[in-house]
């Protein structure tokens, strides 16, 4: 008898600091799963809780709206369990045990706070399953891994493909206007440098796993502003891209010479500011540590979950 290739539909909800994304997605064994929806929809949760600690009553009504809607759609797939969860601004809220219970309450959805070391974890394995499959000699591989949120950045440091050193940071692209409230308009993106200056990673991870600082590496890269830089649009969708740290530098230089208008253009629902932030902070680490090849993997929060 024929053995079935039984299809599995899933649905990922991700809160993040700065939007809700929704993935809808099918899984067959042995295959590369199939995105069927992706919607993303603004709410700056980041803006109340990085400035003044908690979920203000007015965003929580608009997340528990957005969740009954994209739980209505996913209703549509026959999918009734998704899985929810929440990354930096509600794991901080002050009040996230009332933002849990609210969205339960009124949008029948539960949320699974993922915690920082394991929100790094999921990155990291998603990106070795997906660098494997495209044919990277991971086992033989050593670099340092950026996952660059707009609410936080994790540094990961891997040798020959194990993972040694992980630290996240508070230092997230959009997180900074946050944080500076109403001066927030005139902030200079380079600060997120100063941040990272004063965390002196580079100084860790050689006193922490005895890292050569005069050895070249691979620079692993991730995160919706990577991305974009990166040429990783929904259109290409390509699932790995590699550059040279000069070919990466004159993309970022190319993206910094832009008009503020042209910047901000790029997506009108995503944290428009944090792309000044992110090239400052890829900039940073391209000259912090000697890389040898750059490389933009697609892989997201959701599509870590999914792997």
């Amino acid at each position: 008898m024929a053995r079935t290739n039984k299809i599995l539909p899933v649905g990922i909800i991700d809160i993040g600091a700065h939007s809700v994304r929704l993935e809808v997605s099918e899984i067959r064994k042995n295959e590369a799963p199939k995105l069927l929806e992706s919607l993303n929809r603004p709410l700056n949760l980041g803006h109340d809780v990085f400035a003044s600690g908690a979920v203000s009553p007015e965003k929580l009504q608009g997340l528990t709206g957005i969740l009954r809607d994209f739980k209505k759609l996913l209703g549509e797939y026959q999918i009734f369990h998704p899985r929810v969860v929440g990354t930096s601004a509600i794991r901080e809220a002050t009040n996230r045990e009332l933002v849990l219970s609210r969205v339960r309450d009124e949008a029948g959805v539960e949320i699974e706070i993922i915690e920082p070391q394991k929100e790094a974890e999921l990155y990291f394995l998603a990106m070795r399953e997906l660098l494997t499959r495209e044919g990277f000699h991971f086992g033989e591989m050593t670099g340092i891994v950026l996952i660059v949120g707009t609410g936080s950045v994790f540094l990961l440091f891997f040798e020959n493909g194990v993972l040694k050193f992980c630290e996240g940071s508070g230092v997230g692209t959009v997180r900074i206007y946050d944080e500076a409230g109403e001066n927030s308009s005139v902030m200079a993106p380079g600060r997120i440098v100063e941040r990272l200056e004063h965390l002196d990673l580079k100084q860790r991870l050689i006193e922490s796993v005895g890292l050569d600082g005069t050895r070249k590496m691979t620079i692993v890269a991730m995160g919706e502003g990577v991305r974009f830089l990166a040429g990783q649009s929904s259109v290409t969708a390509a699932p790995v891209l590699c550059f040279s740290p000069e070919e990466m530098r004159a993309r970022i230089d190319d993206y910094m010479a832009r008009s503020a208008a042209a910047a901000l253009a790029y997506a009108a629902d995503s944290a428009d500011f944090g792309m000044a932030s992110c090239c400052n902070l890829l900039k940073f680490f391209l000259s912090e540590f000697r890389c040898e090849n750059f490389i933009s993997p697609m892989v997201s929060t959701r599509s870590a979950l999914i792997a």
